[in-house]
């Protein structure tokens, strides 16, 4: 099996669970896999498999990258016209960190470049392609398709593979080239999400896991609870952190909600495995934020439902591809009365109703979304491709 080369920016980054899934499981199936960054944080925890290498692209010697190019000078003209052409980055350190990378691909043997993210990433993979003629693979994610464009449609054109996480994606994609592209949704490693046993909570409690960012759409979610009666009005945990924390724990107390919303922190990984017996409903009202920024295939709502908790979340994205029709509720996105209409809806279900749509949210995501389905269909893709 190909020899496959990941591009990303930094490494690794706790909110990046859905790069981790896929090395480990491309590793898992065969591939030899080496990660290529720019910023290594060693002293961040991860569960990687021990044969996957992780370099940093910054540490190439000058002297081993200009070798390199003395080998390599004749497709010099195809890397300086896509540099000048991506305008993404300074031409000057798009071209040399390419060549870093081509040295280092070239090095570890690698046979096929598989970039995260339609920004830098894409950039310096497709620069390096120009150096050692290998196929490029490219997944969109969210910012770096809706937030900023940059270069899209040329990176797209350049790259071999284009790769979308949702049909909403590809459909996108498809509007910016006439090539072919693909729908790979990012899976989520299943033996780790166990299903727990949907219980009949003493209260009404509600549960959102994310960054508190603007796309999460945390400020409807807490005007509508301001419109839900208070004797049937169900406690909100908030676990994460973000940008907008100071902003919306103002808003609970000019709400006077203190008493129902918790700002709970930031939660390592294994918190929402231990903790969510304790919630009736995983709620997300994810929007499309001022700059453009989306959730595009939301990992936290694949593990919540992994972990059989129905879901409350909006329309935008790869939110119907993740929920369907049975395993929760889809509502127009920033339309705080609409939410709080679903939340009073979901509360007068039976609790017979709440565990069937528990079910539901568990089976789905075994059809849809196990990383190992995800892992198999982005190798079959590449081991298609020939150069």
């Amino acid at each position: 099996m190909k020899h496959i080369g990941v591009v990303v920016g930094e490494f690794p980054v706790p909110s990046e669970t859905f790069i981790i899934n896929e090395l480990n499981g491309l590793a898992e199936i065969g591939h030899p896999v080496t990660v290529f960054c720019f910023k290594h944080h060693a002293d961040r925890q991860v569960i990687l498999a021990s044969d996957i290498n992780v370099v940093e692209i910054g540490a190439v010697a000058h002297a081993a990258a200009f070798a390199f190019f003395i080998n390599t000078v004749y497709r010099l003209h195809y890397a300086i016209n896509l540099t000048l052409r991506l305008t993404c980055n300074p031409s000057r350190s798009l071209f040399w960190h390419g060549l870093k990378l081509a040295y280092l691909l070239h090095k570890f043997k690698c046979e096929h470049i598989h970039c995260h993210f339609f920004h830098h990433t894409a950039a310096h993979g497709l620069v390096a392609k120009a150096f050692v003629d290998l196929p490029v693979s490219i997944i969109g994610h969210g910012h770096d398709i809706y937030q900023d464009k940059t270069n899209l449609t040329e990176k797209l054109t350049e790259c071999d593979l284009p790769i979308a996480v949702c049909t909403e994606m590809k459909k996108d994609f498809d509007n910016l080239v006439t090539k072919s592209t693909a729908l790979i949704p990012c899976g989520i490693d299943l033996t780790k999400f166990n299903q727990a046993n949907y219980t009949h909570t003493t209260q009404k409690k509600m549960l959102f896991v994310g960054r508190v960012v603007a796309k999460k759409g945390l400020n409807y979610l807490i005007e509508a609870l301001s419109y839900i009666n208070p004797d049937i009005r169900p406690k909100l945990d908030i676990v994460g952190a973000g940008e907008m924390l100071i902003e919306l724990e103002q808003m609970v107390v000019d709400s006077e909600l203190s008493e129902y919303v918790n700002f709970l922190g930031f939660k390592p990984h294994s918190w929402l495995i231990d903790h969510c017996h304790e919630y009736d409903v995983f709620i997300a009202p994810f929007c499309i934020a001022m700059t453009g920024d989306r959730d595009t295939g939301p990992l936290a709502l694949k593990e919540a439902m992994a972990l059989g908790l129905p879901v409350i979340t909006t329309s935008i994205m790869g939110c119907p591809d993740i929920v369907g029709t049975q395993a929760g509720f889809l509502i127009p996105e920033k339309n705080a009365q609409a939410l709080a209409s679903c939340i009073s809806q979901f509360y007068r279900m039976s609790y017979e109703q709440r565990f069937a749509m528990s079910r539901q949210a568990r089976n789905r995501v075994e059809a849809k979304f196990n990383v190992k389905d995800q892992v198999k269909a982005l190798s079959n893709k590449i081991e298609a491709i020939h150069v």
